[in-house]
Formats: structure tokens, C-alpha cells, sequence
């Protein structure tokens, strides 16, 4: 099973990908600790700009991460409450991580179709078999000799990062 704080650093490390750099753990940090809150209280606690906190905020909610709720107060122009709702959470990632793993076997079957690949070591560009005949062996970009390698430790190495994932995928299934 999954824990929440496990939970809330996979996404903090998902959001530093998405986002492009630390602000959105500050606003994840800000939900996770005071609950519930409006985007100015959000950029108020946080330090952050609320144009910011605003794209972080709709950028964390298009990935599922967090959701927003308009309080019924009665009255017009009712403010979004955002959250981080755990459940809705642990089927995000358990939905990711079957899509990172069926990603993953695609590139594994063509891996191990390809057999072989070649590369150039002056400037590390990779080429098929029939790119590198096509160049007659030679590299398109700083004509250096192409050096045939084998696919067999890429493709190990992609088999033990599914079963990574399968487990983990467990994990996350038994506490969805």
C-alpha cells in the first residue's frame, strides 16, 4: 500500500516535470498542510504571484493532481476552493503507471524487433540498421563511423523497469 506522503511525493516529483521547476511543491506543500484554500490564499502562504499560483494551479488540476470546488454561498462570484483529494489521486497515478507500462512494452517490442542499432560516438546520434546503410555507415551529421551496438542490455533493462512499475501498480491498486 501506498502511503499519502509517498503519494504527495510522487506527485511533487511529477509537478517538477510538468511544471519545469520548484514552484509547484510550494503550492502542493500549501494544500497538503492547510487543506482547502482560494488561489490568493494560495499565493498569499506560498510567497508565489497569483498569476502563478493560477497556472500551477490549472496545470496540477488538467493532470488530475488536485480539484477545485465553488462553495453554494449565495453569492455571485464565489471564489474556487482547491484541494488535493488522495483518492482521486492514487487512481491518477495507478492510471499513469499502466500507461507508462504499456508505453514501455511498446518500445520493448520494437527493441527487440530491431535487434541491433548503431551509433556514433564522436556525437552519440543512434541509427537503424537501414539509417546507418542508407549513410553507408557513416554518421549524417559529423561523418564519423557508425558503431554497431546490440540492443539486449537496452531491452533488459526496460523488462526490470515494467516489473518496477508492475509492483509498484500493485501497491497502488490495493489502496485505491
Amino acid at each position: 500500500m501506498v502511503s499519502d506522503s509517498q503519494l504527495i511525493s510522487l506527485v511533487k516529483m511529477l509537478s517538477k516535470r510538468i511544471i519545469g521547476d520548484d514552484t509547484a511543491e510550494k503550492v502542493l506543500d500549501v494544500l497538503v498542510s492547510r487543506g482547502p484554500m482560494t488561489d490568493e490564499e494560495i499565493a498569499q502562504v506560498s510567497g508565489l504571484h497569483i498569476n502563478q499560483v493560477r497556472r500551477i494551479l490549472q496545470k496540477l488540476a488538467e493532470e488530475g493532481f488536485i480539484t477545485f470546488t465553488v462553495p453554494q454561498t449565495g453569492r455571485v462570484g464565489a471564489q474556487q476552493m482547491w484541494s488535493i483529494d488522495m483518492s482521486a489521486l492514487r487512481h491518477v497515478l495507478h492510471r499513469r503507471i499502466r500507461e507508462v507500462i504499456e508505453k514501455l512494452r511498446e518500445r520493448l517490442r520494437y527493441e527487440s524487433e530491431l535487434g541491433a542499432y548503431f551509433t556514433c560516438e564522436k556525437c552519440g546520434g543512434h541509427y537503424t540498421m537501414d539509417q546507418a546503410m542508407e549513410f553507408e555507415f557513416r554518421c549524417p551529421l559529423c561523418g564519423d563511423y557508425l558503431i554497431q551496438e546490440s540492443t539486449e542490455s537496452l531491452v533488459k533493462a526496460i523488462n526490470s523497469v515494467i516489473e518496477k512499475l508492475k509492483v509498484a501498480e500493485q501497491k497502488v491498486a490495493r489502496s485505491v
